[in-house]
């Protein structure tokens, strides 16, 4: 085959993918009280050779321009270094009696460089998106203990949850009748006084259980509701 590739004229292209230790960040989400004007993110570089370009900001929950500044926006991680994003807010006006998702976005780019034995190397740019929840001050305390006022309630094949506090619930599972409720991460983060339904699977659905990812990134105890179909 090669020989033929050869009298083609076509040169087989070899793509070698490194193993990549890649950034390293110092967090699953972040918390911004709202009696704070900013808070802060570490993000580092365990390599011993490749550098990183470093590029983050902030968006609201559909996209939009968000009252958040990251700084540095764009700088280069050294291999066994740190550095610290600060993240400001430029402006008010959020909603004080709820909490306000935002999304943290963190894009790092390894530097471009030919391997040893010039071969064509794949260098993949990986961006991260951390949930940045701005939580206003009147709510500072509340917060650990909100997932236990979590509710679930049954119609036919539709298992609903209720949400009524002030804060966004993450939850990491659900189970109905010791089955797992089908949700995609989306369907899975429960905005403040809000409902969500989800598809029940066949057969017994009690009890319904769950457990929520708290704000250091660790899950709850599972806690479970007794329910019946109507």
């Amino acid at each position: 085959m090669k020989p033929l590739l050869s009298a083609l004229g076509i040169m087989p292209l070899i793509i070698c993918l490194p193993l990549q230790a890649g950034v390293i960040i110092g967090g699953t989400r972040v918390i911004f009280a709202g009696n704070n004007k900013e808070t802060s993110l570490n993000v580092s570089n365990p390599e011993q050779e490749r550098p990183y370009l470093i590029q983050s900001w902030v968006e609201g929950d559909n996209g939009e321009k968000a009252p958040f500044l990251v700084t540095p926006p764009l700088f280069r991680l050294d291999p066994g270094q740190e550095n610290v994003l600060r993240i400001v807010l430029t402006r008010g006006g959020q909603p004080q009696d709820r909490e306000t998702l935002y999304w943290l976005n963190i894009k790092s780019v390894p530097q471009l460089e030919k391997s040893n034995n010039d071969a064509n190397v794949l260098h993949l740019t990986v961006k991260t998106r951390l949930k940045l929840f701005y939580r206003p001050a009147a709510l500072a305390k509340g917060a650990d203990e909100a997932w236990r006022q979590l509710t679930f309630s049954v119609r036919g094949t539709t298992l609903t949850a209720h949400n009524p506090t002030p804060y966004y619930l993450n939850l990491k599972q659900i189970s109905a009748g010791g089955k797992p409720v089908k949700a995609t991460l989306a369907a899975l983060t429960l905005a403040p006084f809000a409902r969500h339904d989800y598809p029940l699977p066949a057969g017994p659905v009690s009890p319904i259980s769950w457990s929520v990812i708290t704000d250091y990134g660790s899950s709850t105890p599972v806690q479970q509701q007794t329910i019946g179909r109507p």
